[in-house]
């Protein structure tokens, strides 16, 4: 699912959507894999499926997106 969502996000851009926000944040491939590892740590503590929420975060972006391009 994160490829899925990196797709998705690149297509936003492309698009120049202000459904994906820009971060000027310089982050190491450790630190963004020590976020994403935190947060699905966070999920599991609270008894979401990380998997399944990115998956319905995507799904929602994109409706929002269609809805708003007429796609």
């Amino acid at each position: 699912m994160l490829s899925r969502s990196q797709k998705v996000i690149e297509k936003l851009r492309r698009s120049k959507s202000s459904l994906v926000t820009e971060s000027s944040e310089q982050l190491t491939e450790d630190e963004i894999g020590q976020r994403l590892w935190e947060v699905v740590a966070a999920a599991q503590t609270a008894g979401i499926d990380a998997e399944s929420a990115l998956r319905r975060y995507c799904r929602r972006i994109e409706d929002c997106f269609n809805k708003n391009t007429g796609e």
